[in-house]
């Protein structure tokens, strides 16, 4: 993944017999984790907001908020089975559409194991290294 972008937003819900529209939902944001081991136990969530459902149902709902972007970068990563997830927020009802999709991405230089939602973009890259085997892990960015 060589662009990290934040999710977009919702856009607002159109006005109808004098009722103002709902506002559109935030996107989500940008992780970034550069470590020599990955291990995810709890889960990232990285999703866009749901929309939100007009109360009297007048007025257009708005947009749902898009997931975001993650990008790991390490020797060896454990993610579990969904426990890393980049979605868009569900729509509300009647009107207003669902968020769109983030991305997640993964360069790793040993192994990994696991599946993310979205499917992740996996990345076999040797110009990560451990040094000398003292623990320290360098990373080529460029």
């Amino acid at each position: 993944m060589t662009n990290m972008v934040f999710g977009g937003g919702g856009g607002a819900g159109s006005s109808y017999a004098e009722q103002a529209g709902q506002a559109g939902q935030n996107g989500s944001g940008i992780v970034i984790l550069l470590a020599k081991t990955i291990s995810v136990s709890g889960g990232i969530n990285d999703d866009g907001v749901n929309g939100l459902t007009y109360p009297n149902g007048y007025g257009g709902n708005g947009g749902s908020g898009a997931g975001g972007s993650v990008l790991f970068v390490c020797k060896d990563a454990t993610i579990g089975s969904s426990l890393v997830h980049a979605v868009g927020g569900t729509a509300g009802t009647a009107t207003g559409a669902a968020g769109g999709i983030g991305r997640i991405a993964l360069h790793y230089s040993g192994s990994y194991s696991g599946s993310t939602n979205p499917t992740l973009y996996a990345n076999l890259d040797p110009s990560l290294v451990e040094v000398m085997g003292g623990g320290a892990f360098l990373f080529n960015m460029i």
